[in-house]
């Protein structure tokens, strides 16, 4: 699985850089390392504790599912709302949307 996906992404990088212009390719690329770190802040180990889990009950499921849910909608929160210094950084403001 983690193979298929590693190929996925670079497919996906060699795809990118043959549609998006060389500026709007670093744009994508200076963003990656944030979507990278939020998606390692958004797992919890919730993944790891119910593949561990010999007997997951729906009411689990349902609480993992309702947990994920939330903190990637506060993930989402927190990166729109540091969209502004995000971009002061780059010095890009296109970063803004």
């Amino acid at each position: 699985a983690q193979g298929f996906k590693m190929v996925i992404q670079f497919l996906s990088v060699i795809i990118l850089a043959r549609l998006l212009l060389p500026e709007d390719f670093g744009l994508v690329a200076s963003v990656g390392p944030i979507v990278a770190f939020v998606g390692l802040l958004q797992n919890l180990g919730l993944q790891q504790a119910l593949v561990q889990r010999k007997d997951i009950s729906d009411r689990q499921l349902n609480q993992v599912f309702w947990i994920s849910a939330l903190v990637g909608l506060g993930s989402a929160v927190v990166v729109a709302a540091l969209a502004p210094a995000i971009a002061g950084f780059y010095g890009d403001q296109r970063m803004l949307g």
